[in-house]
């Protein structure tokens, strides 16, 4: 019952909020520059090979792949400000506020985050087999009010990133909090999707591991509001899902 209860709030949050038209164009690039601040770091990947609790559980490798998906997130969420001489914190703060704003207002007035799905389905093809089983995991979620069930990403339970959680956890009890009820949950529970829209204050998004877990929070919640979109999904739209996924995702959806 508390994962239907979830996802009934973040669909009603999602459907309503989709009513702006001033949210991103679909289409930009992964790795765009256009609306980019200037002060985005470009050397992301050092950043992440310089922190400690990160080389723990990842390889050079995976840390490299983890890199473009922090860059992806980060350009996306500073290009839905459109202000191009906003700072990285500038757009974390801004981003917050949008989520935080449409829960509050219940006026639905404005989309709280847009991130192209075309594009981050482009993403997931960058991805090695490896990472990409290393956070997520492929699952078919069903609808009662559909009769049908659609195909999503969620995180997995067995990779290294919630290892990575937890190792991130001993030094900040808010992630400490959220991986806890994650694996009482296995997957995304209410109280985690509670917790980063209303505590937001209290995160430091220079920390990369911060900006590490914002992106594979917000990416997997997004991957499920656009999968949810479809609660009659065609043979198409099924096939060109599986096209972006790496092999061992596609063998997953096949058992």
């Amino acid at each position: 019952m508390k994962q239907l209860y979830y996802y009934v709030i973040i669909l009603f949050l999602w459907m309503g909020c989709t009513q702006s038209n001033t949210v991103q164009t679909p289409g930009t690039p992964v790795g765009t520059n256009s609306m980019r601040p200037n002060n985005i770091p470009s050397n992301t990947e050092q950043i992440l090979e310089s922190n400690k609790t990160i080389t723990d559980v990842f390889d050079k490798s995976e840390i490299n792949e983890l890199a473009v998906i922090v860059d992806f997130f980060n350009a996306q969420i500073c290009a839905a400000q459109k202000d191009e001489k906003a700072t990285l914190t500038q757009c974390y703060q801004h981003f917050f506020e949008m989520i935080k704003e449409c829960e509050i207002s219940g006026s639905f007035d404005s989309i709280p985050f847009y991130i192209p799905y075309p594009e981050q389905q482009n993403l997931y093809s960058q991805l090695s087999e490896d990472v990409f089983d290393q956070i997520w995991r492929i699952e078919h979620r069903w609808f009662y009010s559909s009769q049908d069930s659609v195909e999503i990403i969620s995180i997995t339970y067995k990779g290294k990133y919630l290892k990575f959680l937890k190792e991130f956890g001993k030094e900040n009890g808010l992630i400490e909090e959220y991986a806890d009820d994650f694996e009482q949950m296995g997957d995304i529970a209410p109280t985690c999707f509670s917790m980063v829209m209303n505590e937001y204050q209290r995160f430091d998004v220079n920390d990369i591991r911060m900006q590490l877990f914002l992106a594979m929070h917000y990416l997997t919640l997004n991957d499920t509001f656009e999968g949810s979109k479809k609660y009659k999904p065609n043979t198409s739209y099924m096939n060109d899902r599986l096209e972006t996924l790496p092999k061992s995702a596609k063998v997953l959806k096949e058992r």
